[in-house]
C-alpha cells in the first residue's frame, strides 16, 4: 500500500512540473526550450495529454525504472524519454488518476463488509485478510476456542458414553449438601442418605480397573475422591462416634476394606503406598481428609482432573493462611502434618513463606502445635 501511494503521488508531481514549463514564460528558456516553445498551442496541450496518460497508464512494478534524484535536468526532458509507442492515440480511453485510498477507507469498507447480514450472522469472510472469522473455525480446521468437553478431553475425562452420567456427580451433590463451605460435616443428616454413599464407593470400585493407565490428573482425582469417600463411610458406619481414634484402637486406617485395582486396601495403603509415593505431591496433604479438628478441612466438591491443580492450589493456601498455622516473622507454629510430613514439603520454612505475605526471617522458629482428633462436625 505504501509504495504505491509513493508513486502515484511522483506521478501527480511529475503532471505539474511539465504543465508548469508548457506555461512559462519564453523569454527565460534555454534554446531547446524555445524551440518547444514555438510550437503552436494546440501542439502543447497535446503533449501535456499525451504526457498525462503515460503517467495515467498501469505500471510495470517489477521493471519500473525509479526517477532521478538529480534537478538541475529541464522538466521537458521527461516528455522526451516517452517513446512514440508508449503514447496512446486517445487519453481519454485510459482511466484518470484516482488517489489511492486511505487506509482509514479500507477499514470502513471492511467493517461494513463485517455487518450483520439478513439472518443475523456475521459474513463469512473478512475483507482485508480473507481470514475465517470465529465460526467458520470449524471448518477451516483450525483448533477452537477452549470449552468444557476440550477441557475434560485434555485432562483424559472424557466419556465413552457422554449421555452416561459421572459417578462423581453423586459424591458431589452429596459434599455440597452435608459438608459446609469451613469443612465441617453433617454426619447426622448424612447417615439417612449413607446407602447412597456406599453406590458411589461401588463405583470407585468398578472405575479402579485400568485407572493406572490414566493421565496423572484422572489418578490423583480418582485417589484423592475414593480416600475421602471411604474416610466418611467409615465414620457413618461406626456413627455416632465423637472421633475416628474410637475406631479400631486408633487404627482405623490400617483396616483393609477398601475393593480397588482387584485388591483390598486401607486407607493408609492409598495415601502412602499410591499417592505419595507415585507422583510425590505435598499439596495432597491439604486435599485428603482425616475427620479430625485439625485435619485440613474437607473440600465441599468432588475433586475433578479437568481442575485438579487450582484445588489443590486453593486448598493448600488456605489452609497454611488459616488459624491452624500462626506464622510472624519469627516465629512458625504450624500444623504437625509438617512435622510428620518434613520429608515431601522439603525445607518446611521456604515451603510455607510461599504461600505467606509474612517476611519471614531464614533464621525463624519453628514449632508444632497440638493435633485436635475430634470429629470434625
Amino acid at each position: 500500500m505504501g509504495i504505491m501511494r509513493l508513486i502515484r503521488r511522483v506521478q501527480y508531481c511529475l503532471a505539474f512540473c511539465v504543465l508548469l514549463a508548457c506555461g512559462s514564460d519564453r523569454g527565460g528558456l534555454s534554446t531547446t526550450q524555445q524551440s518547444t516553445a514555438a510550437t503552436p498551442p494546440d501542439s502543447h496541450a497535446t503533449v501535456i495529454l499525451d504526457s498525462l496518460s503515460v503517467l495515467a497508464s498501469p505500471i510495470d512494478h517489477d521493471n519500473a525504472v525509479i526517477p532521478s534524484q538529480e534537478t538541475d535536468k529541464p522538466e521537458s526532458n521527461v516528455l522526451s524519454q516517452v517513446s512514440s509507442s508508449d503514447v496512446k492515440d486517445d487519453p481519454k480511453d485510459e482511466p484518470a488518476l484516482v488517489p489511492a485510498e486511505e487506509p482509514e477507507d479500507i477499514l470502513a469498507k471492511a467493517e461494513k463488509d463485517r455487518a450483520l447480514d439478513s439472518s443475523g450472522t456475521q459474513s463469512r469472510r473478512d475483507t482485508l485478510s480473507g481470514e475465517p472469522f470465529q465460526e467458520d473455525i470449524a471448518t477451516s480446521g483450525e483448533k477452537p476456542m477452549p470449552n468444557q468437553d476440550t477441557l475434560e478431553q485434555d485432562a483424559g475425562l472424557a466419556k465413552s458414553n457422554p449421555d452416561e452420567p459421572d459417578p462423581d456427580d453423586s459424591w458431589n451433590e452429596m459434599l455440597q449438601k452435608y459438608v459446609d463451605p469451613s469443612g465441617l460435616v453433617d454426619y447426622k443428616s448424612w447417615k439417612a442418605e449413607e446407602s447412597r454413599l456406599q453406590d458411589y464407593l461401588q463405583s470407585l470400585s468398578e472405575a479402579s480397573e485400568g485407572m493406572d493407565t490414566e493421565s496423572r490428573e484422572v489418578q490423583l482425582a480418582y485417589w484423592i475422591n475414593s480416600y475421602n469417600a471411604h474416610t466418611v463411610a467409615l465414620i457413618l458406619k461406626h456413627y455416632p462416634l465423637s472421633s475416628i481414634m474410637e475406631i479400631s484402637d486408633g487404627k482405623a486406617w490400617d483396616i483393609k476394606w477398601i475393593k480397588a485395582e482387584g485388591v483390598t486396601l486401607s486407607l493408609n495403603d492409598i495415601e502412602h503406598k499410591i499417592i505419595r509415593q507415585r507422583w510425590k505431591e505435598p499439596r495432597i496433604h491439604f486435599a485428603v481428609n482425616c475427620a479430625a479438628r485439625s485435619c485440613p478441612p474437607l473440600l465441599n466438591e468432588a475433586f475433578q482432573a479437568v481442575n485438579l491443580e487450582s484445588q489443590l492450589e486453593r486448598q493448600t493456601r488456605r489452609f497454611i493462611l488459616s488459624s491452624y498455622n500462626d506464622i510472624s516473622p519469627e516465629r512458625l507454629r504450624l500444623s504437625r502434618i509438617f512435622e510428620w510430613y518434613g520429608e515431601d514439603f522439603g525445607d518446611v520454612l521456604v515451603y510455607v513463606a510461599r504461600y505467606t505475605r509474612v517476611p519471614v526471617r531464614d533464621d525463624a522458629k519453628i514449632e508444632f502445635m497440638e493435633y485436635d482428633w475430634r470429629l470434625n462436625q
